[in-house]
């Protein structure tokens, strides 16, 4: 199967030499504007959890609760409840983040992750997010100004491939439609 990486990989990754928590979050654009004071409230509320080889972190389908950054290890997102290498859209490692569409909303996830290595992450969600916008509406319409960049982002990158596939499939039909009929395969 064809990786989508440019869909759910990081298209923001930078350098990832340093490991620590304030480094790691200015790499990431939700946290790159954020000044010295802001980004110690961030530091605060973030979780580090440590996940397992072929631990799952979450399934296709359960609600989001926040956004995921990898410290270390790796991570395969994949489409429906299997975590094989056959189902993978993307192979995300150090520096790389996902799951920042639950900041918005807490709908269903349209993926699963799983860790495939041994794996840090550093966690932001979505019920921190909403305290912050209520005790720092300031910070918090940062938050999300940088969020929505994100995802206009990744917006701008998903038209573009369906745009390109859409062309293709046009050129293939124009193709078929002007073949001769003794060309085409015989339908069974």
């Amino acid at each position: 199967m064809k990786k989508i990486s440019a869909l759910w990989g990081n298209v923001f990754k930078q350098n990832t030499d340093d490991r620590s928590i304030p480094s790691i979050l200015r790499r990431i654009p939700v946290f790159s504007s954020l000044s010295k004071t802001e980004m110690r409230l961030i530091e605060k509320i973030v979780y580090l959890r440590n996940y397992h080889e072929g631990e799952v972190i979450f399934v296709e389908g359960e609600p989001g609760a926040g956004m995921y950054i990898i410290e270390s290890g790796k991570v395969r997102i994949c489409l429906g409840p299997n975590i094989d290498e056959e189902h993978e859209i993307a192979l995300l490692e150090q520096g790389d983040f996902f799951g920042e569409l639950a900041l918005i909303d807490d709908h269903p996830r349209s993926a699963t992750a799983v860790a495939i290595l041994p794996t840090r992450l550093v966690g932001f969600f979505r019920s921190d997010l909403i305290s912050i916008i209520n005790r720092s509406p300031r910070l918090g319409v940062k938050l999300q100004l940088n969020i929505l960049q994100i995802l206009v982002r990744r917006l701008r990158i998903t038209d573009q491939r369906l745009n390109e596939t859409t062309e293709s499939l046009i050129d293939l039909q124009i193709k078929l439609e002007s073949e001769p009929q003794a060309d085409r395969p015989k339908e069974k």
